[in-house]
């Protein structure tokens, strides 16, 4: 039993530490400003985003083969672990596309369109689905800055409900840190992990 809890606690530590990279942040963050960013602008455009959530997927995975596999070789996590990040996978897939055909049916129906999108509470029902998205994934990613990203993205939410300046300003301002903080965290795994240093391991 103890030998079974070490390893889940060393899989665990492996996994974080595969996380610190930050790129998570930055790769999310990027997609929820230019969500933002593109709702605001090009309110009859911002469906098109579907195809940019796998370009960035793609980014990511990319970035992750050249920056962290590198640095921390590569790691294959239990069967559990992967289907729960399966998982939240899958939900961003079809929160984006049914975001997608809300957009749509609002473009074709206007007045339902308003009754959705224009509604005085429409942003604090957001502002809970968003903050309770971010806190499933870091309950089940065990990366517990996706409760502050909750945290934030509820409370920009309730901000922009009282004062309606900019209705992006929960995706804006919780993609705005997200990406800050990100690539804080990957200036930190760059130098804390020189890619050369793996190749030192492999050689001792």
């Amino acid at each position: 039993m103890s030998k079974t809890t070490d390893l889940k606690s060393i899989e665990r530590q492996a996994y974080l530490s595969y996380h610190q990279d930050g790129l998570i942040d930055i790769f999310v963050g990027i997609l929820l400003i230019l969500l933002g960013v593109t709702v605001w602008f090009f309110p009859t455009f911002w469906f098109f985003l579907v195809s940019g959530f796998f370009a960035l997927f793609s980014s990511y995975m990319a970035a992750k083969h050249r920056i962290t596999i590198p640095r921390m070789g590569y790691v294959e996590f239990s069967a559990a672990r992967r289907l729960r990040i399966t998982y939240i996978f899958l939900v961003l897939v079809v929160l984006l596309v049914f975001g997608n055909v809300l957009g749509i049916i609002a473009m074709l129906y206007p007045p339902l369109g308003v009754l959705i999108f224009e509604s005085a509470f429409t942003i604090l029902i957001v502002g809970a689905v968003g903050g309770i998205i971010f806190a499933v994934i870091g309950l089940a990613s065990n990366i517990r800055r996706f409760y502050v990203y909750a945290v934030i993205f509820l409370g920009s939410s309730v901000f922009t409900f009282y004062f309606p300046i900019i209705v992006v300003l929960p995706l804006v301002a919780v993609g705005l840190v997200m990406t800050v903080f990100g690539s804080v965290q990957l200036y930190r795994f760059l130098r804390m992990y020189p890619k050369e240093s793996l190749g030192e391991m492999e050689g001792a």
